[in-house]
């Protein structure tokens, strides 16, 4: 049984702030957003919509071990790392104090009939660097993150 989104999303978004943002809470510091699909349904199409982008999902990790030991039930929960191989090299190698929060994460998770995916925002990590041109990537980052938000909230259920 799966419970509440106000219960998991809580614990889920306190849990991605504590192991991805150092920085002080900001409006915009987590991207999320809820699609209308199954679980399955939403990994196969967030996998597919981050390739679209023209990144690459590098690991699937499942999370339901971790989330057993404090009391949740469920083996829908998964964080897709993705990005693009020469930017998080590229990024990671002249600014390694961001080598922790790269590549980037999507936690996605199962919501009742729905599917909830969160994100850290892309442009949280600006705080670290004063670099213009990191910033301008930083806000690729984010907008092709939207970009994915957006379509996968715009998704339609596929007959069962």
């Amino acid at each position: 049984m799966i419970k509440p989104v106000r219960h998991n999303l809580s614990f889920l978004g306190l849990m991605l702030v504590v192991l991805f943002c150092s920085s002080p809470l900001q409006a915009q510091s987590m991207l999320t957003v809820r699609a209308p699909v199954s679980f399955e349904q939403a990994l196969a199409e967030a996998e597919y919509r981050i390739a679209e982008h023209g990144y690459k999902v590098a690991h699937i990790q499942r999370c339901d071990g971790g989330l057993k030991d404090f009391g949740y039930k469920s083996d829908f929960y998964r964080i897709l790392f993705f990005g693009k191989l020469d930017e998080v090299q590229q990024l990671s190698e002249k600014y390694p104090q961001l080598a922790p929060f790269l590549p980037l994460k999507m936690l996605v998770f199962a919501e009742n009939d729905d599917t909830i995916l969160v994100a850290v925002n892309p442009l949280n990590l600006a705080n670290f660097i004063d670099d213009s041109q990191v910033h301008a990537q930083l806000n690729q980052w984010n907008e092709d993150i939207e970009s994915i938000f957006t379509q996968m909230h715009q998704l339609k259920r596929l007959a069962e």
